[in-house]
């Protein structure tokens, strides 16, 4: 992606649903003000904390 060619309008997002649930969505890309920074992620990795939210446990807050 050329980041001056700003045309794609949307992003994909692994979306918590639920405990047990995650989704992957198109989300619209968040405009870019003047103390932003617009990245594009190519790789990522899970964690274990990742794993102890996704399975609902006790102790970690999802907003």
């Amino acid at each position: 992606m050329n980041f001056r060619d700003l045309t794609i309008k949307m992003m994909k997002a692994a979306v918590f649903i639920k405990p047990g649930k995650m989704e992957l969505q198109e989300k619209p890309i968040p405009k870019v003000g003047p103390t932003d920074a617009l990245i594009k992620v190519t790789t990522t990795t899970i964690c274990g904390t990742d794993i102890h939210i996704l399975k609902g446990c006790k102790g970690y807050i999802i907003r």
